[in-house]
């Protein structure tokens, strides 16, 4: 099973942990049970990485599931910013732990 993504932030020059990402490495549990499963697709906009997670499902292949990540990597925050579920049709924020639609 394909469950965790970990990202570490590196210098391109020499291959260390990046000075401003304070040697923190992020973990992602992921429900993939191949790494086909998913799409992950990632931006860094300076101190900030957008991070969108497109989960596929098998009973119907144009059926997905999309989550959307905010991290601060140099201060070590991630936090689950929206949740799509393209079976419902809905768009739910995830605002202070609760879920709206």
């Amino acid at each position: 099973m394909w469950r965790r993504l970990e990202i570490q932030f590196l210098r391109f020059s020499t291959g260390q942990p990046h000075d401003l990402a304070r040697g923190v490495t992020f973990g992602l549990e992921l429900n993939c049970k191949t790494p086909s499963d998913c799409e992950i697709a990632m931006e860094v906009m300076g101190p900030y990485l957008i991070m969108i997670v497109n989960y596929k499902t098998r009973i119907r292949l144009s059926a997905r599931h999309q989550r959307i990540y905010f991290v601060q990597w140099t201060e070590g925050r991630m936090r689950c910013v929206s949740f799509y579920a393209a079976l419902s049709k809905r768009i739910f924020t995830l605002t202070a732990g609760s879920a709206r639609p």
